[in-house]
């Protein structure tokens, strides 16, 4: 249900996924005041500090593996 109306929302032009993360990150800042590592953490999906590292860790090492140089640069289109 809360899915189509978001793809309801995108179709008419009405939904802001920039202003949808600010609102959300903002969420992850109140529940976790006196942690701000842990709230960035937590607002894509990491359940701790440590676990977020271990995933960008892993994402560098896939990416190297398969030719990412030091010299080179990402650009992230999206995510989700």
């Amino acid at each position: 249900m809360l899915f189509d109306q978001i793809l309801d929302k995108m179709n008419r032009g009405w939904y802001n996924s920039a202003a949808a993360y600010q609102r959300h990150l903002k969420s992850r800042l109140r529940l976790h005041r006196n942690d701000r590592d842990l709230a960035f953490a937590d607002s894509i999906g990491a359940e701790s500090v440590q676990l977020f590292v271990e995933q960008g860790d892993g994402q560098v090492e896939a990416l190297k593996y398969y030719g990412l140089q030091d010299y080179m640069a990402i650009y992230d289109l999206g995510c989700g």
